[in-house]
């Protein structure tokens, strides 16, 4: 192989590698750089079968999943549309 040969093949496999590094980076980056998820909204009634959200959200599972809850209580079903 000529010596303007493998300076050819040498630099497209440094632009392949480059161009795969890139990629790979850019999939890893890019859920920290789509931002913060809007604060979601969670309705309770006040009975017992909401517990599981109470749990939730004091032992951190909403905000490891990088999500931000608020809790707002309604007095009847109907408020909850």
């Amino acid at each position: 192989m000529s010596r303007d040969l493998r300076v050819v093949a040498s630099s497209l496999t440094a632009i392949r590698v480059g161009a795969l590094l890139w990629i790979a980076w850019t999939l890893l980056a890019a859920p920290s750089s789509w931002g913060a998820a809007p604060p979601i909204r969670v309705g309770y009634l006040g009975t017992s079968g909401d517990a599981g959200i109470f749990i939730a959200v004091e032992k951190g599972y909403f905000t490891d999943q990088g999500l931000t809850v608020s809790l707002e209580r309604f007095g009847i079903g109907a408020d909850q549309m």
